[in-house]
C-alpha cells in the first residue's frame, strides 16, 4: 500500500469508497447488489466505556486498510495515537480525551478489516450507535467521514 503525504480523501479509503446503500426513494432497493440475496446490510455500534492497551493491533498488524485508518487519524488528531494504543501508558490511553479517538479509530479499523477481507461485502446500509458508538456508527453508514468524526470526538473527550 502506498503510503500518503497527506490525508487522503475519503473517496481513496474503504470508510470512504465503499457504495452506500441505495435511497428508499430512489426507488431501488437498499441494499441492492449485495452476495447472497441480502437486501439490506445494518450495524450496531454500542458505547465503549474502556479502551484496553492494544486494542485493534491485531487488526493494524494484519489489514493495510485497518492501519491506514490509524495513520489518517494520528494525521487528523496531530498525536502519536497507534503507539498511544499499542504501548501506552495505560494511564495516558485511559483518559477520556485518548480514550475517545482511540475507541473510534479502533472501531474504524474493524470496520476497514471487516471490508478489506470480505467479511463485509460493503459498507452498511444504515447503523445505530449508542454515546460515543454514534460516531462509528455515522461513519459506518457514510453520514460522515472518519477525519470528520475524530474533529468531532477529540475536543468531545476533553470535555
Amino acid at each position: 500500500m502506498a503510503s500518503h503525504a497527506a490525508v487522503p480523501s475519503p473517496a481513496t479509503h474503504p470508510i470512504g469508497h465503499i457504495p452506500p446503500a441505495r435511497s428508499f426513494a430512489s426507488g431501488q432497493q437498499p441494499g441492492g447488489g449485495i452476495p447472497g440475496g441480502a437486501s439490506v446490510v445494518a450495524a450496531g455500534i454500542p458505547h465503549a466505556i474502556d479502551v484496553e492497551l492494544g486494542a485493534g493491533r491485531d487488526l493494524h498488524d494484519a489489514f493495510p486498510l485497518a492501519k491506514e485508518v490509524f495513520q489518517r487519524s494520528e494525521q487528523v488528531l496531530g498525536f502519536a495515537l497507534t503507539k498511544l494504543c499499542f504501548e501506552g501508558p495505560d494511564d495516558a490511553l485511559r483518559d477520556t480525551a485518548n480514550a475517545q479517538p482511540a475507541i473510534l479509530a479502533a472501531s474504524l479499523a474493524c470496520l476497514a478489516a471487516a471490508l478489506e477481507d470480505g467479511a463485509l461485502r460493503r459498507r452498511p446500509a444504515f447503523a445505530a450507535g449508542h454515546s460515543l458508538g454514534e460516531f462509528s456508527a455515522l461513519v459506518a453508514a457514510g453520514a460522515l467521514d472518519l477525519e470528520d468524526a475524530l474533529a468531532l470526538v477529540a475536543p468531545r473527550g476533553r470535555l
